[in-house]
């Protein structure tokens, strides 16, 4: 990206945020932009369980995310449900939440 900074997208929000339809168009212009979508693994999914066990929480989608962010190597994770995620990533400080 031109901030020199690397973006991505984990796999799973694309299934919260697209439903095949035309108005996914503003959807898929920023993944083209980002260029960049992780799959979940098993690893993944691993470290997303751990999680919703350390945060109690059932917010499934959102600990793949944080496990994804985690995984590569921390970042600014930005997000419109802070509330949802700060929980599940408060005990990893590689991991910074930002509002949207």
């Amino acid at each position: 990206m031109e901030a020199g900074v690397e973006v991505f997208v984990p796999a799973v929000v694309l299934a919260e945020t697209v439903r095949g339809r035309a108005n996914d168009a503003p959807v898929n212009q920023v993944i083209k932009a980002v260029g960049r979508v992780l799959s979940v693994n098993e690893t993944t999914g691993r470290l997303a369980g751990r999680l919703l066990r350390e945060a109690n929480s059932a917010e499934t989608v959102d600990a793949l995310v944080v496990a994804s962010t985690i995984e590569a190597g921390g970042g600014i994770l930005l997000t419109g449900d802070p509330a949802d995620i700060r929980p599940l990533a408060e005990r990893n400080p590689e991991v910074q939440v930002q509002s949207l």
